[in-house]
C-alpha cells in the first residue's frame, strides 16, 4: 500500500462560518470521531497510519480537522477502526440516528439501575425542553 504524504490543508472554519452553511463539511468533527475511536481501540497515530497507508502526520492533520480527507482514506480509517463510515461522519449528517443510539448505549452500559433511572429522567426532561424551544422558533 503506497504511503500518502500530501493532503489538502484547509483552515478551520470559525463558528460564524459553521452556522452560515448547514451543508459544509466540518472536518474537525470527523477528526474528533477518528481520534475517539482510535483511542478506544488503543491505537497510536503511528499504528493507525500504518494500517491505512498514511504517514502519522496525516492522521494528526485529520484528527485536528486541518485537512480534507479523501473518501478512500475515510473508508480505510473506518475499516481499520472497525466502525462504519457513518459513525465518523454522523456529526455532518442531518438524518442519522444509529451512531448516537450506540453512543447512548455505550454510556449507560456500565451504569447501575439507579443511574439508568436518573439518566432516563434527565433525557425525558431534556427532550421536553428541546421540543419546547423548537416550537418557540416555529
Amino acid at each position: 500500500m503506497e504511503v500518502q504524504n500530501h493532503l489538502n490543508h484547509i483552515p478551520t472554519p470559525s463558528s460564524e462560518e459553521q452556522e452560515s452553511s448547514n451543508h459544509e463539511i466540518h472536518y474537525e468533527l470527523i477528526g474528533k470521531r477518528v481520534r475517539e475511536y482510535r483511542k478506544k481501540q488503543k491505537l497510536t497515530q503511528q499504528a493507525l497510519a500504518e494500517q491505512v497507508g498514511l504517514v502519522p502526520s496525516n492522521i494528526s492533520h485529520i484528527e485536528r480537522g486541518t485537512t480534507k480527507l479523501s473518501i478512500q482514506s475515510l473508508i480505510r480509517i473506518a475499516n481499520a477502526l472497525h466502525v462504519s463510515a457513518e459513525s465518523l461522519l454522523c456529526d455532518n449528517l442531518e438524518h442519522v440516528i444509529q451512531p448516537f443510539h450506540q453512543e447512548i448505549a455505550d454510556i449507560i452500559d456500565d451504569c447501575s439501575p439507579k443511574e439508568i433511572r436518573i439518566l432516563e429522567d434527565i433525557l425525558v426532561a431534556s427532550k421536553k425542553i428541546i421540543r419546547s424551544h423548537a416550537q418557540e422558533k416555529d
